[in-house]
C-alpha cells in the first residue's frame, strides 16, 4: 500500500513488514506448515507486540493446511 504525498513522491504506508516462508519438498508432513504458521503468529505476539487471538491462530493455521493440501494435488 503507498499513499502519494504532495510533491509527487510514494510514502510507505506500513514500512514494518513481518514475514516468513517455508520450502518443503516431497512428501513432508502438512503437519510442518501448521507449524510454521504458529510459529510465526507467536513470534509475531512474542517479538513485537502485536495481538493474536486463538481464533486467529486457528484460522491461520486451517488455511494454511488447506493450502498446502490444494497445492499438492
Amino acid at each position: 500500500m503507498e499513499s502519494a504525498t504532495g510533491d509527487g513522491d510514494a510514502q510507505l504506508l506500513m514500512p514494518d513488514v513481518i514475514m516468513t516462508s517455508g520450502a518443503f519438498e516431497g512428501s513432508e508432513d502438512i503437519a510442518l506448515a501448521r507449524d510454521l504458521a504458529r510459529s510465526f503468529l507467536t513470534d509475531v505476539q512474542a517479538i513485537h507486540g502485536l495481538p493474536v487471538s486463538p481464533d486467529t491462530m486457528s484460522m491461520v493455521q486451517l488455511v494454511v493446511s488447506e493450502l498446502d493440501t490444494n497445492a499438492r494435488k
